[in-house]
């Protein structure tokens, strides 16, 4: 249960991150569309196709960060249903109320984003993109090619 609760958090952490790039506007209307998204998604996939997929819209959605200039209505409505919609997946896998106190809040970090980058900060949006990309990356990597069945201490 909670291995798939990493995903939709950080998924969550990234869309929040993309959205500070995003006109002042933008996040509320984006994440009212991810919220419409997550009470429609159904889940007919396998659990392990379902947490690959949502690892790989977390690398998709972190890389935007790194999208030159401010991030527009369609792309930030494209990124938020997405997310939503792999979210609501994972939360009719796990349980609505256990992703909602875990992952969503983390969509608010577009709010000291957009203070970032309205002061001209914005790398360290950069390097936490970066970094959930990398883990992402790893998770995905370990989930197609999983190492040996033992631990390596035996």
């Amino acid at each position: 249960m909670t291995a798939a609760i990493l995903p939709a958090s950080l998924l969550c952490a990234a869309l929040g991150l993309a959205l500070s790039l995003a006109p002042q506007r933008v996040p509320a209307l984006a994440i009212a569309g991810a919220a419409a998204a997550v009470s429609v998604a159904t889940v007919s996939i396998v659990r392990d196709t379902l947490v690959l997929g949502c690892w790989a819209s977390v690398v998709a959605t972190a890389l935007s960060v790194h999208w030159r200039g401010k991030l527009g209505l369609v792309p930030a409505a494209i990124l938020a249903v997405n997310a939503g919609l792999w979210i609501g997946a994972i939360a009719q896998m796990v349980g609505y109320r256990t992703i909602v106190l875990a992952a969503a809040p983390l969509a608010l970090l577009c709010l000291p984003g957009a203070w970032l980058v309205s002061n001209g900060r914005a790398v360290p949006l950069k390097v936490i993109a970066s970094w959930l990309t990398a883990i992402a990356a790893l998770a995905i990597a370990q989930h197609l090619w999983p190492g040996p069945a033992g631990d390596h201490m035996q």
